[in-house]
């Protein structure tokens, strides 16, 4: 063990934790994903918003995950793989998450920003440049919309 990772640890760090309790809401998603996908998309929103993510109930956090899977599939074509869940969730949670170019950022962190927001929060999400925002804000969007929430992106030439 590194002197970084024994320094956090005797800070007292939870990242083991916190990862085993994240590989578990992913692994306990499967048993959710029939449920999810037998969802009509107007059924999505109340789906959705009524878990408590923020609570002790791994259940809900499962079923959180279960959507998000479904609702990225059927509006960007993408099923995100669990360990871009796992991120998502640990992002939720507060943590950094370090991944690299091609890993799944954007889904990983368009999944961890519904969670905040569908928890009744308001969401910024801030990107290094207007296209990078523009590009995130239209692909991310209808994933965002269909759990019911609102998107939306300020570049340099926005009035407002």
């Amino acid at each position: 063990m590194g002197f970084a990772n024994r320094f956090w640890k005797l800070m007292g760090s939870t990242q083991g934790r916190d990862t085993s309790r994240a590989q578990s809401a992913v692994e306990a998603s499967h048993g959710f994903e029939e449920w999810a996908g037998g969802l009509a998309d107007d059924e999505f929103p109340d789906a959705a918003h009524g878990l408590k993510l923020f609570g002790e109930s791994d259940e809900d956090l499962a079923r959180f995950l279960a959507i998000a899977r479904d609702a990225a599939n059927r509006t960007v074509g993408l099923r995100p793989f669990d360990v871009q869940l796992q991120g998502a969730l640990r992002m939720f949670a507060g943590d950094v998450v370090e991944m690299a170019t091609g890993e799944g950022k954007t889904l990983s962190g368009a999944i961890a920003a519904a969670g905040y927001a569908l928890q009744g929060h308001t969401v910024h999400v801030i990107s290094v440049n207007d296209y990078l925002a523009a590009r995130d804000a239209r692909w991310m969007g209808p994933m965002l919309e269909l759990l019911g929430l609102s998107v939306g992106y300020v570049t340099e030439t926005s009035s407002r």
